[in-house]
């Protein structure tokens, strides 16, 4: 991308889209690489603190999270993949992440990525029952069906974990 953006600059067409998908990546160091190019300057803030955001919600960094809350960056913005910051605190269990952003009431605790699998799906896929608990108590539909066929209990279950 650098070499590309040194060699041919103003040829290499950026779409929002593209910014899109490295922001909600949490690459944060490749959005500086392409911050140079023309449609990138009047979005660099904005498309960073979304990449810190991702980054801090895969991280379960709440400090952070709350921090780019208050800086009015959208906490349910969903990546190319339709996967939103919560889905991703509650795939890696952070509990506190996953609260801090149910309590914003900005986000649709029922969202589903492109394979039909939305946050409570996903947390209990990998056994985080207390964070189903919350999801659930926010108003999550565990019936959801994803493209494989699965519900969130159906999974949990495959998975071994009978609790949730």
């Amino acid at each position: 991308m650098k070499l590309l953006l040194e060699e041919r600059g103003a040829e290499v067409v950026i779409t929002e889209e593209v910014i899109n998908a490295v922001a909600t990546s949490g690459q944060e160091s490749v959005l500086h690489i392409i911050s140079t190019h023309p449609m990138m300057l009047s979005y660099q803030e904005k498309w960073l603190a979304i990449a810190q955001f991702y980054k801090a919600a895969e991280l379960g960094n709440k400090r952070k999270i709350q921090s780019l809350l208050e800086r009015g960056v959208e906490p349910d913005l969903p990546n190319p993949r339709k996967v939103t910051p919560l889905c991703i605190a509650a795939t890696n269990g952070h509990i506190e992440v996953v609260r801090l952003l149910l309590e914003t009431k900005s986000v649709n605790v029922n969202a589903t990525s492109v394979s039909g699998r939305s946050s409570i799906f996903r947390a209990a896929a990998n056994g985080y029952e207390e964070i189903v608990r919350l999801l659930l108590n926010a108003g999550a539909d565990p019936t959801f069906i994803d493209t494989n066929g699965d519900t969130a209990l159906l999974v949990s279950k495959k998975y071994g974990f009978r609790s949730v």
